[in-house]
This record gives structure tokens, sequence and C-alpha cells, in this order.
């Protein structure tokens, strides 16, 4: 889907071209066709299981890109070197492993890994000798690889154990380090995962289960649960607490509103588009297209208006240019602390 391509195409290294593998029926309109590809996309054929096309399709993107690289290499050599045809290169692949905190979330947390590159001469001879055997052993090696980047479970239960065991000991997700959150997710996820015969353990295991699901379900955290643990819960004490939090917000408010007063067609239309669609990614692609057209549109007319206050001079292109950054960054600042203290509030 659109969100993992996005995040592979600007993390990858090198900043090298991918192709990218897509359902043949999106090459069939005739305005997104040309867009797929430019961009190195290859058709894909779900209604047959005749994959010959889509191999030679992806052997013929492979070729053209050695290609490519063949001739950026040679260039600066010794003549005698350019008159070679090309150069042969050992096939690599390299595992990717892409985490998300919460996809269809905005300003979520999303972590990706590259591992160490699996070449393919160990396998050569072997394809030889018994070649369905050898892209067995190779299709294992890889899943291997990519379940040591990425958070895996054996069922919902014990991920939803792990995960509120961590939000028990770390309090937020932002408390963890970026390059520790998927080691500390799998190492709780494997405790859970091989103590199945432990009693205690598996009853905690159920509890831990049990809490998120309501909590999802309430849509609450634990930090709001934790506010009434040592007070406990009242109806004087609730109205008090929605009392000053709500004071806090609305004394903030009017530094905040001209950017939520601007921003707010973005958040409108990304609450309306969830409600058509049931996979969370498609959820966060929807609002990924649906903000950044309009953040285009928007913004643009906003710098026109500043730079047209200003006279359409050069000076004015400057300011015009800062004060769309400006308006923009104060946006992102003020968004996650308003958004946090009407949570809390409501």
């Amino acid at each position: 889907m659109i969100v993992d391509v996005a995040i592979l195409a600007t993390t990858f290294p090198h900043k090298r071209k991918l192709h990218f593998w897509a359902k043949n029926s999106l090459f069939a309109n005739k305005y997104t066709r040309p867009v797929l590809v430019s961009g190195g996309v290859v058709p894909v054929d779900r209604t047959t299981k005749n994959n010959q096309l889509l191999f030679d399709a992806t052997f013929e993107a492979a070729l053209e890109y050695s290609a490519r690289l063949s001739k950026q290499e040679l260039i600066g050599e010794e003549e005698d070197a350019r008159k070679k045809k090309g150069i042969s290169r050992p096939v690599i692949v390299l595992p990717c492993g892409i985490t998300y905190v919460q996809k269809s979330k905005y300003r979520s947390t999303v972590m990706i890994v590259y591992g160490p590159p699996i070449r393919m001469e160990p396998y050569d001879k072997d394809f030889e000798k018994d070649n369905r055997a050898t892209v067995k052993r190779l299709t294992k090696d890889i899943e291997s690889a990519m379940e040591k980047l990425t958070v895996n479970a054996p069922d919902w239960k014990t991920y939803n154990a792990a995960t509120m065991t961590r939000l028990l000991l770390f309090s937020d997700d932002k408390n963890i380090s970026l390059d520790d959150f998927v080691q500390v997710t799998q190492s709780l996820i494997n405790f859970y995962a091989n103590s199945n015969s432990e009693e205690k353990i598996a009853t905690s295991k159920t509890l831990l289960d049990k809490y998120k699901t309501s909590l999802d379900m309430l849509q609450l955290s634990d930090a709001d649960v934790a506010r009434y643990d040592k007070h406990g819960i009242s109806k004087l004490r609730a109205l008090c607490t929605f009392l000053y939090e709500s004071l806090k917000f609305f004394i903030q408010l009017p530094f905040f509103l001209p950017a939520l007063f601007f921003h707010w067609p973005i958040y409108v239309l990304g609450k309306v588009s969830v409600k058509f669609e049931k996979y969370e990614e498609s959820m966060a692609q929807n609002k990924i297209m649906l903000g950044l057209v309009w953040l285009m549109i928007s913004y643009t007319i906003l710098f026109f208006m500043v730079w047209t206050m200003l006279f359409y001079t050069p000076l004015g292109l400057v300011l015009a240019a800062g004060a769309v950054f400006i308006f923009a960054w104060y946006h992102v600042a003020l968004v996650d602390r308003q958004v946090k203290k009407l949570a809390s509030a409501l």
C-alpha cells in the first residue's frame, strides 16, 4: 500500500530508485498509469496463477536498473573499460522491517530498520541440484531475517498483553527510544508466548488482554485510570477534574485557534474518510492523501495572500515563505499538547 511504499522510497539507502508490485487494474486508469509507469511500478495480475508476465516485467526492471548502475560506474574509467558491454552483479536481498505504533493516527511513530543483506552465492550450487528445496530455504531465511526486524506475536491475546505491559512500564510509548521499541515489545511478546504453562503468568496475560480491550472500547488510556488510583472516582471529583482541565484548555485555546481554524478541514476530512474504510492501511493512506492535497492548496493560497500584502517584492517573497513555514511549525508544535489537554478534559 501507499504508506509503506512512501516510507521505503524516502528511506532506502543511497536514494536508489525502487520498483514495486501493484495490481494491474490500477494501470487501466489513463490518469494513474503514467504516474505508476514513471515511478517504476510493475503490474501484477491477481486473476491468474500464471506469473510469467510478472517475472518478465520484474526481470526487465532489474536488468534496466543494473545497466544504469553499470553505465554510471564506467564513467571516468579508462577507454578500454568503457567498451565493456556490462558488468556482472550478484543478486542481493535486503530485508526490511516497518513497525507502526498507531498507523492511522496523526503524529504517530513509525520505525523502519534495514537488516544485513542476504547474498545469493551460498545458494547457487544447491539451486542447480534441487531448485525447489533451495528456494524454500531462501524464503525461510528471508522470513527469519524479517522477523528479527519487526514485532511478531502468535495471537492477539499475547500481543495485547505485551502492549499493555509496555504501557504500564513506560507510561507512554514516547518514553521508549525508537531504537529499542521493537526489541522491547518483542521481548515482552516472547515472554508471554513462552510462559503459557505457568499459571500465574497465564492469568496475568488474560487480565492484561481484557484490560487493554476494555480501554480500547472506552477510548481511554491507563494514565486516565491511574489518575484516580489514590483518590477513587466520584461524581464531584470527576466534575472538578473536568472543569480544571477544561479551564486550562480554554485559556490556551486563543493561541491555538488560528492554526485550528486554518487546518480544521483536514481533521474533518480525516474523520469522514475512515468511516468508509475497513483496514487501517486504507485509513492511513486516505488521511495522508486528503491532507496532502488540502495542505498544498491551502498553504499555496496562504503564501500568495501574504506575498500580496507585501506588494510582490523580492523581500516579500522571502518573508511570505518564512511566514508560511513558521505557521506550519506553530501548528505542529501546539497540536499535540492541545489535543492531549482536550482528551484529558473529556
